[in-house]
């Protein structure tokens, strides 16, 4: 403590320090230091607090001896030492008579400003630290508010991404459906068409008058648009594995034929399809998720060939590199201007005129690579078009996903 420093060294009798508080600007009492042989001195309390014009005669000079039977204190006192910082006061100390009965020399309140002195460091020390510890506090206050605000944010982001991502798969499954319906529809349409004419020469004629050739030639018609229906329900089979685990050994051709039937079907008279497979091994997964992917690059590739207005082709192929099975769909569409390059796999990036589409689906088909521990690459050239390759671990060299 500052008293007991101050009254071992100077051999003093009592000793009391007010420091003042800048909330009521008043001095308190903090300290008080009575060696033994001296307690008479507290038969009357010291104040307790004390204002600037209680001690206004004391507070003049750094030292000021205290007149003789000054009101204030309740004990007599020799020397008031007044403690400033930048100028301005915060505190003062009392000290009583010298043990030895000498006066205060020069030499005395010479130490007694040095003690001052360090007293105002000490002091300016303490409440700089204090002002640290309240930043401090009021720092992590804030970035602790703010951690939670960033985390709602995610959370809410995430929320709002994920019904994006749902309404891009709505909005995927409507195409796929526009595409079935038309190619259900064709056979569908002749089969109907082979009935009712049976049908109708049924009616009109004795069993014994029917062509044989004919009404047998309708029924193999029909058996044949049966068969292409059969056909287009077994592919979707194969893109939705409804019936298949979540993650297994697949084939990674089985969907892309499927998606040739269900989505790629309705732009045969506008857009080539080349498919070129070299790859032998199998890939591991979900494959519901990877026929999403999939069927993203493609909807990016027709888009972009669409947009062009132009005779399109989708050329498709795959092969096998060390442990990865590669797949690549190249298009003759539009191409991708540099300046967004780097934004397409973003979330919510979207070349689309408002309402035509979400900015999901290339981001979605990245993500459900990359947890396939794949990944996306693309080359691309503006009015030339664009190819994607999709690569994935081959079946063996997957890790656990």
């Amino acid at each position: 403590m500052f008293s007991n420093r101050v009254v071992k060294a100077m051999g003093i009798s009592r000793m009391a320090l007010y420091l003042k508080n800048n909330e009521d600007d008043v001095y308190h009492l903090i300290e008080t230091k009575i060696p033994e042989g001296h307690e008479e001195g507290l038969k009357i309390p010291l104040k307790m607090m004390a204002s600037d014009e209680q001690l206004s005669h004391v507070l003049e000079y750094e030292v000021t001896e205290i007149p003789e039977g000054h009101t204030f204190l309740d004990f007599k006192f020799t020397i008031a030492v007044r403690f400033n910082n930048k100028n301005r006061t915060i505190g003062i100390s009392f000290l009583g008579e010298k043990e030895s009965d000498l006066e205060y020399d020069r030499e005395d309140m010479d130490l007694l400003k040095t003690f001052s002195n360090q007293f105002a460091i000490a002091m300016d020390n303490a409440l700089a630290y204090k002002q640290i510890k309240e930043m401090n506090v009021s720092l992590e206050e804030k970035i602790k508010e703010r951690t939670q605000e960033l985390e709602d944010a995610l959370t809410n982001l995430k929320h709002t991404q994920a019904q994006l991502i749902h309404v891009e798969k709505l909005a995927g499954l409507s195409e796929m459906v526009a595409g079935i319906v038309h190619e259900i529809n064709n056979p569908l349409s002749f089969i109907k068409a082979n009935l009712a004419l049976l049908l109708h020469r049924h009616k009109k004629s004795s069993e014994d008058t029917i062509n044989k050739n004919e009404f047998i030639s309708s029924l193999d018609s029909s058996l044949i648009g049966v068969s292409r229906i059969e056909k287009i329900i077994t592919e979707l089979k194969n893109f939705s594995k409804l019936n298949e685990a979540d993650t297994k050994e697949f084939d990674l051709h089985q969907g892309i034929d499927a998606m040739e039937y269900t989505f790629l079907n309705q732009f045969k008279n506008s857009i080539t399809l080349e498919k070129d497979y070299k790859s032998t091994k199998k890939t591991y997964g979900n494959p519901r998720e990877i026929n999403v992917a999939v069927l993203e690059l493609l909807k990016n590739a027709v888009d972009a060939i669409l947009r062009k207005k132009s005779a399109g082709k989708i050329h498709i192929s795959t092969y096998d590199k060390e442990n990865s099975v590669i797949l690549e769909i190249q298009d003759n569409g539009n191409g991708i201007p540099v300046e967004i390059r780097d934004k397409i796999f973003n979330p919510f990036f979207s070349t689309k005129d408002v309402g035509e589409g979400t900015g999901m689906g290339l981001a979605e088909a990245f993500g459900i690579v990359e947890q396939h521990r794949g990944r996306i690459e693309f080359e691309t050239e503006v009015n030339q078009g664009s190819l994607f390759r999709m690569i994935l671990p081959s079946y063996g060299q997957e890790t656990s996903l």
